[in-house]
């Protein structure tokens, strides 16, 4: 807007600037610069004002001094006393900002400059008569069609759209007044030449012609304020449900008042539940949140339920009593006025901070603002509305469930009764910001709605299930009698309802549960008391290992409070580089040479020394960092593998293999960090080796099978970790695009002496090679189990019995012994 404005002034300047040298139309009388400020400047300061919802644009009497100007003055007095006159008016009188205020400037003057350029045209120094009336209108007309024209750019750019269907009618009435101020400056200047004495004959019409104008703006207002209000009651009348109704009326309120703040209080019959406030501003919006009003709050509803009209609070005021009300919200200027059933006020109106050209609210917003709030008390009085008003403040839009206000509320009312054994499940649930960062909040909606079905499937109509916020849900049980074994059984029908996969939007997602127990105890006196320590017990569900319930001890605060305090070590971790990698050899079952190394993580503690994984990589993966801790590994596992290929050339088609955890198979980008790290590295695709679980493969089939397919085309080999111990492998092993298969240590722990084990494994096995898969067995431990495997024409293996994780230094020793030994071999056999 300001590049508009300078550009718009520079091109003004210039205009003027060729102008300058002009003499006067006629010779005489000559009507010097200032008195055409005073001109400019009475017709500025009190113009009609057309308002377009949220902008405002004005017509004045302008045109009138511009036509007398262009007759008795230079050209460059006319330009001199509109900047001076206007300003004048616009700055002191209309108190506009300096943005608008010098857009006008600019564009007055511009309009002013092609108004003489379009008279000097028609008309010649010295002509009188009809043709100087046709240049005077030719030039009256070009400054009103240049004004508006600039000003619907303007417009335009600044709300960011156009209104197109407006412009006919706005140029129409321009040139209209222009015209008609045209026809009587043009009478003016006839009657002044003949004899200066006749002037005070102008006034009378031109005063009239004012007063004309103005009187036809305003009533046009008054018509477009009906006709908004109609179609606005309309809208709100035929609103889905009270919400949309409620932000129908905030809209419209502002829109209506050029307003940039809309606010309703709903007032509730009973003094101790709190009022219902619902907010527009330009950015945000908050419908229909429960809150206790302040004491300023509280002063405004008293004083508006008061009063039979509306409050006005204008800038500039004098000190006021809502003066704090005012500041609460940050509002310079505000209308106030009470919606009422009947004699009793049943909400508050607010409107704040007046936009547009206009400096701030006015007696007329005052009584627009009392004849909307008769209409839409009308909306609010019934008593349907108010039922309906609750439920929506007391339950959740998404799921329908109660919401955490309603639910603490019932909670509250069991404790009190102390013939119920009051139980509460604290649901949390496994890896869903996964699922919405990935997927957007559109899925993750449609999830949380779908977990909700199944967890209000799961427990019995006595019993009330909430949605808390977020991925939060309670339940509350409600029974006569001991209920331990009731509140267990509903968690772990609750965990296994949410083990089969969900169908969404085309897509299948999978989502596991945390859940908390905590019963009611001697020392547990209140809701929240009791709301804290299911929290509590959930908290060492996920710290367990997740997709399991636990019941509340107290000693589970101290374990809670340590699990936190490892959380910001872990973080602190991270940014210190504590974190390293130990490496364990997989090997050839044939020869036992090593092949590759899987890259393992640990934590070098400072204080604890080296802590394992199972200790932290839960923790890491509830606080989202999954993503920083795999980027770690994978550049590390890859800087080390290209090392080692070129130190030892027995080992130079060494391959490293990295787990990847759900969050990074869920990560778009995961593709350009792999491709970056092997390139910044120098190691070769094929040395790469990706592990992915069958848990974190089916958190989203669709988006993980798209993620696997571009790696395979970068040329990564792809391996399925912990095989057989999902539900859902066998269907996917022909869709994903997978080079090798784990077999998981459960299966290979018996191998020498369970027959079943035997057969499932010699299956697998089969499998594999009906796939071209390779099979690395893990978690051999005893040379049986080797032994088993090779009968079983098993190609690979892993486990302390070839070698236990390693340190960097040792990984390399192991390297070089194995080399030597690989060196000695062939020696032998030549």
């Amino acid at each position: 807007m300001w590049v508009l404005v300078a550009a718009l002034a520079v091109a003004a300047a210039l205009l003027s600037a060729k102008l300058a040298e002009l003499a006067p139309m006629l010779a005489s009388p000559d009507l010097p610069w200032w008195g055409l400020a005073l001109m400019f400047f009475l017709a500025e300061a009190f113009p009609v004002h057309l308002h377009f919802r949220s902008e405002t644009h004005t017509l004045s009497l302008s045109e009138f001094a511009v036509v007398v100007g262009l007759f008795l003055a230079s050209p460059c007095a006319l330009v001199l006393g509109m900047t001076l006159g206007s300003a004048a008016a616009l700055l002191l009188i209309r108190r506009q900002r300096p943005l608008k205020a010098a857009f006008n400037v600019a564009q007055f003057v511009f309009s002013v400059a092609s108004a003489v350029v379009a008279f000097r045209l028609v008309a010649m120094p010295g002509d009188d008569g009809p043709v100087a009336w046709l240049a005077a209108a030719v030039g009256a007309a070009v400054f009103g069609l240049v004004s508006v024209l600039l000003v619907t750019v303007t417009i335009a750019i600044a709300a960011g759209r156009t209104r197109l269907a407006e412009l006919p009618r706005t140029i129409a009435l321009a040139l209209a007044g222009s015209l008609a101020s045209a026809s009587l400056a043009i009478l003016a200047v006839e009657v002044v030449e003949a004899d200066t004495r006749a002037i005070g004959l102008i006034v009378v019409p031109v005063l009239f012609w004012a007063f004309a104008f103005r009187a036809y703006g305003q009533q046009r207002r008054r018509h477009e304020h009906l006709d908004f209000l109609y179609h606005t009651m309309r809208a709100t009348q035929n609103a889905p449900e009270f919400r949309v109704a409620v932000r129908e009326l905030l809209s419209a309120a502002r829109e209506l008042h050029s307003a940039e703040y809309a606010e309703i209080i709903m007032l509730s019959s009973a003094p101790n539940n709190g009022v219902l406030r619902s907010i527009i501003t330009n950015s945000s919006e908050k419908l229909l949140l429960p809150t206790k009003p302040t004491p300023a709050t509280e002063a405004a509803i008293c004083q508006a339920a008061d009063r039979d009209g509306a409050i006005l609070l204008p800038r500039g005021r004098n000190s006021h009593g809502l003066d704090s009300f005012a500041a609460e919200r940050s509002l310079r200027d505000a209308l106030l006025v009470a919606l009422r059933r009947e004699q009793h006020a049943i909400a508050l109106l607010v409107v704040g901070n007046r936009a547009g050209d206009v400096s701030t609210f006015s007696r007329d917003d005052r009584r627009l603002l009392e004849a909307f709030a008769g209409h839409a008390s009308i909306l609010l009085e019934n008593d349907q509305v108010k039922e309906q008003l609750r439920y929506q403040a007391y339950h959740d839009a998404l799921t329908g469930l109660p919401n955490r206000s309603l639910f603490t509320e019932h909670v509250g009312t069991a404790l009190a009764n102390d013939s119920l054994d009051t139980t509460i499940l604290f649901v949390d649930l496994d890896d869903f910001k996964t699922i919405n960062d990935t997927l957007g909040h559109s899925a993750g909606d449609d999830l949380l709605a779908a977990v909700a079905e199944r967890v209000r499937a799961c427990i019995e109509p006595r019993d009330l299930a909430a949605r808390l916020g977020g991925d939060e849900f309670g339940i509350l049980l409600l029974r006569n009698d001991d209920q331990a074994d009731v509140a267990e059984q509903s968690a772990a029908r609750i965990v296994d309802a949410l083990r089969s996969p969900f169908i969404l939007q085309g897509r299948e997602l999978q989502v596991r549960a945390s859940i908390g127990i905590a019963h009611r105890a001697s020392g547990t006196l209140t809701a929240d008391e009791l709301l804290s320590n299911a929290d509590v017990a959930m908290y060492s569900a996920k710290a367990d290992g997740k997709r399991r319930y636990a019941v509340y001890e107290p000693q589970m605060h101290t374990r809670v409070r340590r699990r936190h305090e490892l959380g910001l070590a872990l973080e602190r971790a991270l940014e210190r580089n504590e974190l390293t990698v130990h490496f364990q050899p997989i090997v050839a079952l044939s020869d036992t040479g090593t092949v590759a190394m899987e890259a393992l993580v640990r934590w070098q503690h400072p204080t604890r020394g080296l802590v394992l994984p199972g200790s932290f990589m839960p923790l890491a993966e509830e606080m989202h960092l999954m993503l920083p801790i795999g980027r770690t590994v994978l550049r590390e596992a890859c800087t080390r593998a290209r090392s080692w290929q070129s130190a030892y050339p027995a080992h130079a088609t060494l391959g490293v293999s990295v787990n990847l955890s759900p969050a990074e198979v869920q990560n778009p980008q995961l593709t350009d960090e792999v491709e970056s790290v092997l390139a910044e590295t120098g190691l070769a695709p094929e040395s790469l080796i990706l592990e992915l679980t069958e848990s974190g493969a089916m958190a989203d089939p669709i988006a993980t099978l798209d993620t696997l397919r571009r790696l395979q085309r970068l040329g990564v080999r792809l391996a399925l970790d912990d095989f057989g111990t999902g539900y859902s492998s066998l269907s996917h092993l022909r869709t994903f695009p997978l080079d090798i298969l784990k077999v998981a240590k459960s299966f290979v722990a018996r191998l020498d002496h369970d027959a079943e084990d035997l057969t499932f494994t010699d299956a697998i096995l089969r499998l594999a090679a009906t796939l071209q898969l390779t099979v690395v067995a893990e978690g051999i431990e005893r040379p049986e189990q080797a032994n088993v495997l090779r009968q079983l024409d098993c190609a690979l293996a892993q486990g302390y019995y070839f070698a236990r994780p390693l340190s960097p230094a040792d990984a390399e020793l192991h390297l070089a012994e194995t080399s030597t030994l690989r060196r000695a071999l062939r020696i032998r056999a030549a």
